[in-house]
């Protein structure tokens, strides 16, 4: 599946694709940590399943920290993946399932926005281990889509 090139990602150097990925994850430690504070009332099996999601993010963060270190003897600029509460929204808490499909629906979209990126860096990347390493990602960005989809039937 060929996807258009990223500006950001066109001509890029296989560190700032490792950046880009390392920001990227960490982004999304914190979106399903707070998907899990979020679903904490409504449905402990569904925040569960987000604890989970987090850890896997985290072992991303963990492989891509260390394949840069071996290519590049240097470490990533820290991921911050602390959860901040966002602003303005109202209720945090998901309390209903109209709520929680909403929810779901948006989790489902960044899923594929999350693996639609991997795929940019993969198409940008000349690097073998690298390749292995998003292609790795893309796969396990697909099945958390899958289980997303499975787990809105927990609803």
């Amino acid at each position: 599946m060929q996807y258009g090139k990223d500006a950001a990602s066109v001509g890029l150097l296989p560190e700032e694709l490792l950046i880009l990925a390392n920001a990227h994850e960490g982004q999304e430690a914190r979106r399903y940590r707070l998907m899990a504070l979020r679903f904490q009332p409504f449905n402990t099996a569904i925040s569960r399943l987000m604890d989970v999601l987090v850890l896997e993010s985290q072992r991303r963060l963990e492989e891509l920290k260390r394949i840069n270190k071996r290519l590049f003897f240097m470490g990533l600029p820290p991921s911050k993946t602390a959860c901040k509460t966002p602003v303005g929204q109202h209720p945090f808490f998901i309390l209903d399932e109209p709520m929680a499909s909403q929810v779901f629906e948006r989790m489902l979209s960044d899923e594929q926005h999350s693996r639609r990126l991997y795929e940019q860096l993969l198409e940008a990347n000349a690097i073998p281990e690298l390749t292995a390493l998003f292609s790795a990602f893309i796969d396990q960005k697909l099945a958390q889509y899958h289980i997303l989809e499975e787990a809105r039937q927990w609803l």
